[in-house]
């Protein structure tokens, strides 16, 4: 509990803020980081207790062998109760792609990856919250693609019931003690015990990999990549699923993003935002053969939104990987380089909501190397990962925390004092009491990251937190016109 109380210091509503796109010189993950043999993470994602795990293609950190996967504590220091063993397999191409956390605190870890601590896996595995093996999650089945074995998982996420839909570049599998061939094209959902779903209703598939997936607060999955069809229909590049995996046909994309021709685009980023608007980012000059930037913004329903433009002075080099973070103010941090109005980018900059540049993020002369990714955490501050060795002059190897914005955790509210949460820190029922006596009409809780865990309508005044496990977390009540949000700690 102490742990949790200090980090609830650290994040706390009201904060004392420096100019945003300065490096946070109190994060401090070392000179070594990664080591000599390997120098890349492709996933990272905070725990509910402010922890980063991070995945991807390493070997060490700082002089300590960790194979593929580390977690770092809250001040980028290596958390060495993070118990992997021999992690994953060494060599090369035996990468970790995707992290995904439970409301319990275990971790599901996905990639093209054979062994985990001496144990023979299928690209797929779930840990307990220390690193160790969660033997009670049994995937059996082996991934093929073109004949050849393939392991890789790009992509996860879990769905309220515990269920694990699975995107990557595999084709079909086959089950222990078989030959046959089972064909699933690109998708795939697990039971929470890791065997497979056969109720998940995904027809042929796509025809080509799936980069990014999704979930909505309602369920729905929005899943991206290089394809042109779902279970042979056209909907290239961009797809949303209803919860059991058939096409969700109010979400209407005609020719997708494209290049040259309408089959070479391809979806990397999926940046949801609270009204289900959506940014996609990734390979791709046109949208709907009408040309737009490297990032769009798409309404609910699938259609541009065309109040977002951005500005003709800007331009930017193509991306390959997760490059857009949305902060809690609609603002969007860009892990690329390019011009604007002349002047060269150096690898980061941020633009604001309708898409035009935003002068008041102070990079700098930025990164030497452009970034793969940024994770936000809930006190605005921004984690990049890539191939850098310094920022704005400053040497920081492979891993950087710079400031953002400050969070707006308030708002749209009238009745503030009238809104209580009770107990805080809680371990069973959290209560609500609202202004004249009112119901809470939806809830969402969040965690630390921004992923939306839990969303219900119609609670009442109450709710049942048991599973969650200890950390902490936003909620977001919704109460007539007014919507209150604060933290609270499970303990």
């Amino acid at each position: 509990m102490k742990k949790i109380l200090t980090l609830l210091l650290l994040f706390p509503i009201t904060l004392s803020y420096s100019q945003a796109g300065m490096l946070d010189n109190s994060f401090n993950p070392g000179p070594t980081v990664y080591g000599s043999t390997a120098f890349y993470a492709n996933t990272a994602l905070l725990q509910s207790d402010g922890k980063i795990i991070i995945g991807g293609y390493f070997n060490s950190f700082n002089g300590v062998t960790k194979n593929k996967i580390l977690r770092l504590n809250t001040d980028g220091s290596i958390d060495l109760s993070f118990n992997i063993g021999t992690g994953f397999d060494s060599e090369q191409y035996y990468d970790v792609y995707s992290i995904a956390i439970q409301t319990d605190g275990k971790i599901i870890v996905a990639g093209s990856f054979s062994k985990y601590n001496g144990s023979n896996v299928k690209g797929i595995i779930r840990l307990n919250s220390d690193g160790t093996i969660d033997n009670t999650f049994n995937f059996q089945a082996d991934f093929y693609r073109g004949g050849l074995y393939s392991r890789k998982i790009y992509t996860v996420v879990i769905q309220d019931d515990g269920k694990i839909v699975l995107g990557g570049d595999f084709t079909s599998y086959t089950l222990p003690g078989s030959s046959t061939q089972i064909y699933c094209n690109y998708i795939l959902r697990l039971n929470p015990d890791g065997s497979i779903d056969n109720t998940f209703s995904t027809g042929t598939g796509f025809n080509k990999s799936v980069r990014k997936l999704v979930k909505q607060s309602d369920g729905k999955i929005i899943a991206g990549g290089g394809f042109e069809l779902f279970n042979n229909v056209w909907t290239p590049t961009l797809v949303r699923l209803n919860s059991d995996g058939t096409r969700d046909t109010n979400f209407q994309i005609w020719d997708g993003f494209s290049n040259n021709t309408p089959d070479d685009g391809e979806v990397y980023d999926i940046d949801l935002l609270p009204d289900s608007s959506m940014y996609i980012s990734g390979y791709f000059t046109h949208f709907d053969n009408t040309s737009c930037g490297k990032i769009v913004r798409l309404l609910p329903n699938g259609n541009r939104d065309w109040s977002y433009n951005l500005e003709n002075s800007l331009t930017m080099n193509y991306a390959y990987s997760d490059f857009t973070t949305v902060e809690s103010n609609g603002k969007i941090v860009v892990c690329n380089s390019g011009n604007y109005n002349g002047n060269y980018i150096w690898n980061v900059f941020r633009l604001n909501p309708d898409g035009t540049f935003d002068t008041t993020f102070n990079s700098g002369n930025g990164f030497n190397d452009r970034p793969r990714f940024s994770i936000l955490q809930p006190d605005g501050k921004l984690i990049f990962f890539g191939p850098f060795t310094t920022y704005n002059g400053t040497a920081i190897k492979y891993i950087a925390r710079i400031y953002g914005d400050p969070p707006q955790l308030i708002t749209n509210h009238s009745n503030q004092n009238n809104y209580l949460l009770f107990p805080n820190p809680c371990n069973s029922i959290l209560h609500f009491q609202l202004p004249n006596d009112s119901i809470a009409e939806k809830i969402f809780i969040y965690d630390l990251s921004g992923k939306t865990l839990y969303e219900k309508s119609n609670i009442g005044n109450s709710l049942n937190i048991e599973n969650f496990s200890e950390g902490i977390y936003f909620i977001k009540i919704y109460s007539g016109n007014d919507v209150f949000q604060t933290k609270f700690i499970k303990n």
